[in-house]
């Protein structure tokens, strides 16, 4: 008899032990955070504010930043891509120049690669002829029209030009693409967005 009592005693324990635990997921379950009323600017001039559960601010309105560019289309090396109506296009050898001699300038040259290994040797190569034993080269993995490639990073002073550079490239089909930014000191992020703004509207047309 007194087993049994214990038993069933533990049986009671255990259940309103359950029951605490329970009540209170779903009292925190139930109770709303408080958020403060902070607003953030966004790109639009709207503003949006934080919101439960985590206070985190609201997402902006989707704006389109490059619905005023242009789209320079290359049928020879099969390609498109848009640019700001501010950057000049011109026809090189084997690609185009965007821009101007000044700083920002972006190019787009096209050769030959059996691989990307290759092509990323080569063009590291190229840079440490010419730049000072002093220059740190970086590298990183990107995608370029839906081709994974490389991107090159280093910074080096010549002819009392000191700024960072940038060289992307892909390879498809034995065609090399390479993508090149250089600017001076001063205009860093505006330029690299617009790099990067750049780079991802190239598209292989077929």
């Amino acid at each position: 008899m007194k087993k049994t009592l214990l038993i069933i005693l533990g049986v009671l324990v255990v259940l309103i032990i359950a029951f605490l635990i329970w009540n209170q997921i779903l009292l925190g379950r139930n109770e709303e955070r408080a958020c403060t009323m902070e607003a953030k600017l966004c790109p639009d001039g709207s503003y949006v504010g934080r919101v439960a559960p985590n206070c985190e601010f609201a997402e902006c309105p989707i704006v389109d930043e490059l619905k005023d560019w242009k789209t320079y289309t290359n049928e020879e090396y099969g390609f498109k891509i848009k640019y700001p109506e501010n950057i000049q296009i011109e026809r090189t050898e084997n690609g185009i120049s965007m821009g101007n001699p000044a700083v920002p300038y972006y190019s787009i040259s096209v050769g030959e690669a059996n691989s990307l290994q290759e092509l990323k040797v080569s063009e590291e190569e190229k840079i440490m002829a010419l730049a000072p034993k002093r220059t740190k080269v970086t590298w990183k993995d990107v995608n370029i029209g839906g081709e994974n490639g490389a991107e090159m990073s280093y910074q080096m002073f010549a002819g009392g030009y000191d700024g960072l550079n940038h060289v992307s490239m892909i390879v498809k089909n034995g065609n090399a693409y390479i993508f090149s930014i250089n600017y001076g000191n001063g205009t860093i992020i505006e330029t690299e967005k617009e790099y990067s703004q750049i780079l991802s509207t190239f598209k292989f047309i077929d």
